[in-house]
């Protein structure tokens, strides 16, 4: 037997692979390749949003900066014009009804939907877009877009009436922008939203690129459907549309990927520290007077640019308005002078039982001083007293409570005589500005009758500053 040649030929055997064991091998490793694409698409995707969310966080602080010099939201730049072109980024005209903005809605008279007018913030131009190529929409309340120029004014936003405040409870149904959840859910926090940003994320369902064109490339779900500035059909660049006010924040759906940014009033407002703003001059010139300051001049340089919790005095400086919060002026106050007090004799030596009703006075939304002098019959040892308030002008209803003025132990039996005369302080604030109001007397121990007499002098001053 030839030893070497049955060794060679087991050492053939052993450095051959078989039919199976190639393919194992091949299965591994399309395995390995498969993960790895899936690992490394999945990583590309979060990068992309991680930008997406860095870039709107950059936007929504320059809107912040904006307001704070401005006065107002900008309104959105046109989704169709290309990256490159000299109108790129450009805010659209007439802040208050943001005239040719991209896209408006008879669903959502109060809102406009379009791309962040990047220019008028200051930003490059790739700001404009998320990680994923697609430019960011912006929706904006109107009303909001308006620098509003004294407390009369129904928009802007300072103050924008129609709106509420953060006292006022749910649900809110103010025409502006509701964020929703899951299934339709409204997630109102206490306030209708001014303003959305959103990314249209991976599969770029309602978004437009860079060149100005529509994307609908991936079908969506119909949570994203919401998101666009048509919800009916692909958003061209041309027609009327037909979006709602509802805008949807987060969804259940695991092929929903946008991400949205939603700011009501005060969120913005906090955020960007506007609760602070500078007042300024222009404004408190323009605002109406008042029963206490009529047809007062605000020029003064006095005005000019006040900080909040500064005063601002009229030309003549007999008026004065203090810088609120949002840059607000408050309501003209008249600035303490012998010419500016006013005495009303409320009771001037009047008789009669009780209880009775005094003259009218017009309350300025000054410091009231209430001076009552009242004399009744009692008997020996005896406590008369008589209870003092400010009445409403009809003569209805007491509206504030100012206390007893009182006699006791007399010394005279059955005999008329005086109580201790008393005086009365009712702060600013407790009673209406320009209402007319009167005095009350109500007997609370003892006897009042026509042979007794009340003296009730009501003094105001204006406030002190």
């Amino acid at each position: 037997m030839d030893i070497k040649k049955i060794y060679h030929q087991k050492s053939q055997r052993k450095s051959a692979f078989s039919l199976i064991e190639l393919s194992i091998v091949i299965l591994i490793v399309s395995i390995l390749i498969t993960g790895s694409i899936g690992v490394s698409k999945t990583v590309l995707s979060s990068s992309k949003n991680k930008i997406s969310k860095e870039r709107m966080e950059v936007v929504y602080k320059s809107i912040g900066n904006f307001v704070a010099s401005n006065r107002r939201l900008p309104c959105p730049a046109s989704l169709a014009v290309a990256k490159g072109s000299s109108t790129y980024g450009d805010e659209s005209a007439t802040p208050g009804t943001c005239t040719g903005a991209f896209k408006s809605s008879t669903n959502a008279p109060n809102l406009a939907y379009g791309m962040v007018p990047i220019k008028a913030l200051g930003l490059d131009p790739e700001m404009a877009e998320d990680g994923f190529g697609n430019k960011f929409s912006y929706v904006v309340d109107m009303r909001f877009t308006k620098a509003s120029v004294d407390t009369t004014s129904n928009d802007g936003f300072e103050i924008t009436k129609s709106l509420p405040n953060e006292t006022d409870s749910l649900p809110l149904d103010l025409g502006g922008i509701i964020p929703q959840g899951p299934a339709g859910t409204n997630l109102l926090s206490n306030q209708n939203g001014i303003l959305l940003l959103i990314s249209h994320g991976a599969n770029k369902f309602k978004g437009f690129n860079a060149a100005g064109t529509a994307q609908t490339i991936t079908a969506g779900v119909a949570d994203e459907n919401d998101n666009g500035c048509d919800e009916n059909a692909a958003c061209n660049t041309s027609g009327t549309t037909s979006f709602d006010r509802e805008f949807v924040v987060n969804s259940t759906s695991s092929n929903f990927d946008d991400l949205v940014l939603f700011k009501n009033k005060n969120q913005l407002a906090t955020d960007a520290g506007l609760e602070f703003l500078m007042c300024n001059g222009n404004e408190a010139n323009t605002a109406a007077g008042n029963t206490v300051c009529p047809s007062q001049t605000w020029t003064t340089p006095l005005l000019k640019n006040a900080s909040y919790g500064s005063l601002g005095y009229s030309n003549s400086l007999t008026c004065v308005r203090t810088c609120g919060k949002y840059g607000i002026w408050g309501a003209p106050s008249a600035v303490l002078s012998s010419s500016n007090i006013t005495v009303t004799k409320s009771f001037d030596y009047a008789g009669g039982g009780m209880p009775v009703s005094g003259a009218l006075f017009t309350y300025r939304g000054g410091t009231l001083l209430v001076i009552a002098s009242v004399s009744g019959y009692q008997a020996s040892g005896s406590t008369i007293t008589a209870n003092l308030f400010v009445r409403n002008s009809a003569d209805t209803t007491n509206i504030l409570s100012l206390g007893p003025i009182t006699q006791v132990a007399a010394t005279v039996a059955n005999a008329h005589t005086s109580l201790n005369s008393r005086y009365f302080v009712v702060d600013p604030g407790s009673l209406t500005t320009g209402t007319n109001y009167r005095m009350r007397l109500e007997a609370a121990a003892g006897n009042f009758d026509g042979n007794d007499r009340y003296d009730v002098a009501v003094i105001e001053f204006p406030p002190v500053f």
